[in-house]
């Protein structure tokens, strides 16, 4: 019997072929697992960088396979070789399968000095011609079939051309027996089924990966959106929160139970909510927090924060504080998302608009009463010139003309003072009220009587008084009455002393005083020796702003004026 035909000698044989088949399995294995970790970047951009990375990857396989059959399994070895190089060109395209194909061909030229064999050379010119013209037709798309269909096709393709090269190429000294036809066998079932699974594998892992890409590209989109909304919100609230900042009117969030959430700094300021939070453990109730700062508690109850049934409305109403600051609050739902969760209140100061109005209404009754008044006093005065005058015509004695003419010029004087008090009091009110320094309008009046000889003094310094512009006026008449009334008036002074609710400035004289009968009515228009218009100009012009001025002076020691400012109306000018 031939020893190729020893029982020996095939079970020798079949366990190298057994021996070199895992070696190729685990080759493929391991090519698959360097293909997975390829760069995602890499992977899914499919240019020259990914088809070099795969071309290097491949050809470290192909040098293996080499190494295998310089170890006596050639056959193995060209038939791992049938499945590096055309599978490197249909996943990376024709650099992919060159990168590949020169590793191999440097290989083989160093482990076997150059030595080319024709099934080599017949394997590397077939099978990356047959790779690079799928990929091509796969790229073009000019056969419309599936991938799987293509998978099939070019194992197919690949596995003849390999096995081709073992027909026309045999091995030196082999022989057509059970082994060599084993030996085929298995290379060409490693080439089809290997191009076959690791065709599959890579188009499963290429899926995956685009998978994930689409993920975190989906991702990165939406953590983009995300900052790039949270950029707006932020950029909103900014804008929302240096808006409420910078308005002066007081803002204050409140929940349905009245507890306050949020405020800005007017509010703060108007409600001092700072200085109540550590008295009520940063739980403050709206209510409680102003219902003693109030003069009109009234409105502060249900009807603003606990009526449930005008959740919806706006409510305004006006608060009068015991500062003497009044403020118009506007009530309006504070929604998020549609729903009502609480209220916002909004504090606006009208106490300057509401004390204009005030002294334009004051001002408007006083100059209609005035208007009726000085009309029936001037037709008086006119119908006792006319009277005279005709009692003239008439009669004869010079002595009794010359009593008529005086009654009718002193009538004329007493119209030509009603005029000039006329022209006076159409100023009381034209402008509307300011605050105003007593100190500089006492001085300012002083200036006129500089020659007097009467010394004046003051301690006001920072005092302001909110009144009509005609203050000067008011010291001015003051002064000029001392003079003309008080019988050697040598001093005057300005000075004030804090009230119960309010600020008196005290103008006191050493002049003679004023008798009791006539302190009630010196402030009467036209009572007095001279026109009797000062002290009710006087009057006049600070009631205008709610001010009062009475005499309580000691008859015999001089004269005193109390001026009473309520609060609201003085502040002292830091």
């Amino acid at each position: 019997m031939d020893p190729a035909f020893a029982p020996q000698a095939y079970g020798s044989q079949l366990l190298g072929l057994y021996q070199s088949g895992i070696q190729s399995i685990a080759l493929l294995i391991l090519i698959v697992f360097f293909y997975n970790f390829i760069p995602d970047r890499i992977f899914l951009l499919k240019k020259n960088a990914f088809r070099v990375i795969v071309g290097i990857l491949f050809g470290f396989a192909a040098l293996t396979a080499v190494l295998i059959s310089q170890s006596g399994a050639q056959q193995t070895g060209m038939g791992i070789n049938g499945i590096i190089i055309p599978l490197a060109g249909f996943v990376g395209g024709i650099l992919s399968a060159g990168i590949t194909t020169c590793i191999f061909l440097i290989s083989i030229f160093l482990l076997q000095h150059g030595t080319i064999s024709p099934p080599d050379i017949f394997l590397i010119i077939g099978t990356f011609i047959a790779s690079i013209s799928v990929f091509f037709i796969k790229k073009r798309n000019l056969f419309p079939i599936s991938y799987p269909g293509e998978l099939v096709f070019f194992s197919l393709l690949v596995s003849a051309i390999t096995i081709s090269a073992f027909f026309l190429y045999p091995p030196a000294g082999s022989q057509t027996n059970l082994v060599s036809l084993l030996d085929k066998i298995q290379v060409f079932g490693l080439i089809f089924f290997g191009l076959l699974v690791l065709g599959a594998l890579t188009q499963s892992i290429d899926r995956r990966k685009e998978g994930e890409y689409e993920l975190i590209s989906y991702k990165e989109h939406l953590e983009a959106l995300v900052q790039e909304r949270t950029y707006d919100l932020e950029k909103t609230n900014a804008l929302k929160n240096a808006t409420i900042e910078s308005s002066p009117d007081g803002i204050v969030v409140v929940d349905f139970e009245g507890m306050i959430r949020d405020s800005n700094t007017a509010a703060d300021h108007i409600l001092d909510i700072s200085g109540h939070r550590d008295m009520y453990d940063n739980k403050i109730n709206i209510v409680v927090l102003i219902k003693n700062q109030v003069t009109n508690q009234e409105l502060l109850e249900h009807t603003l924060i606990h009526d449930t049934s005008s959740t919806e409305q706006t409510l305004e109403t006006t608060l009068a504080f015991s500062t003497g600051r009044i403020y118009d609050v506007t009530i309006t739902p504070y929604r998020v998302n549609s729903e009502i969760i609480g209220r916002i209140l909004n504090f606006r100061d009208i106490t300057e608009k509401k004390h204009a109005e005030e002294a334009l209404k004051t001002y408007n009754q006083k100059l209609q009463l005035l208007s009726s008044i000085t009309r029936h006093d001037i037709l008086n005065q006119l119908t006792i010139i006319i009277g005279y005058l005709d009692i003239l015509e008439t009669n004869e004695n010079d002595k009794i003309k010359l009593d008529y003419i005086k009654k009718g010029q002193n009538a004329s004087v007493k119209i030509k003072d009603l005029l000039h008090f006329t022209r006076d009091y159409q100023e009381l009110g034209l402008h509307k009220p300011v605050w105003l320094n007593p100190l500089v309008s006492f001085e300012n009046a002083c200036k006129s009587f500089s020659d007097s000889g009467i010394v004046f003094s003051s301690d006001l310094t920072d005092l302001e008084i909110f009144t009509d512009p005609l203050l000067d006026r008011v010291f001015y008449n003051l002064i000029d009455n001392s003079i003309r009334h008080g019988r050697q008036v040598t001093k005057i002074t300005l000075k004030t002393i804090q009230g119960e609710n309010c600020l008196k400035i005290l103008y006191e004289d050493n002049g003679g005083g004023i008798p009791p009968d006539e302190k009630s009515k010196i402030f009467l228009r036209g009572f007095g020796k001279n026109t009797g218009f000062g002290m009710f100009l006087i009057q006049e012009i600070m009631s205008i702003t709610g001010i009062g001025i009475e005499e309580t002076g000691v008859y015999g020691e001089g004269a005193r004026f109390e001026i009473t400012v309520p609060t609201g109306m003085y502040r002292i000018k830091s």
